[in-house]
């Protein structure tokens, strides 16, 4: 957190810093994008990087006089990144994805035993993780009603 409180404006693009946390279990990160992004992982290495193009930020954003010296003219240049980083950029709507397809459909209903929230949680986990594996789900002409078919074929 020092990094980012105190450190931020003398870093270059694409600075790393990383520490092993207390415990020995987690390690936390700090790099240096057009913000300082802090990471905390349990399975990524620093020292594992991959090229991907990237956009060069407006003129108005947020420390874009330090980022702009990256780029230069160009509009997107191809940079290394952390592979955390990139992983995290692919992935990171996985969950807005779950919360949206199974609010549609979802068997949760308000309880007041604390097990039974993360029963139907898992449940609804199951069910999506079952319909995108299921022909409904990779079927090109289904335009509406591909959840809600295969929940009823399931029932």
């Amino acid at each position: 957190m020092d990094v980012k409180l105190y450190h931020t404006n003398h870093l270059q693009w694409g600075e790393l810093y990383y520490d092993v946390s207390d415990d020995k279990t987690v390690l936390q990160f700090a790099w240096k994008d057009a913000q300082v992004i802090l990471f905390a992982s349990t399975v990524a290495q620093p020292e594992e990087i991959v090229e991907r193009e990237r956009k060069r930020p407006a003129k108005t954003s947020t420390n874009a006089k330090y980022i702009r010296l990256v780029f230069r003219d160009l509009a997107v240049k191809v940079l290394s990144i952390p592979v955390f980083i990139d992983l995290y950029n692919h992935f990171m709507n996985g969950v807005d994805r779950f919360d949206q397809s199974t609010s549609y459909y979802s068997t949760l209903r308000a309880k007041r035993k604390t097990w039974k929230p993360l029963w139907f949680f898992l449940f609804n986990l199951v069910l999506l993780n079952c319909y995108q594996l299921s022909g409904f789900f990779s079927k090109p002409n289904t335009k509406r009603g591909g959840h809600k078919k295969f929940l009823e074929s399931l029932i």
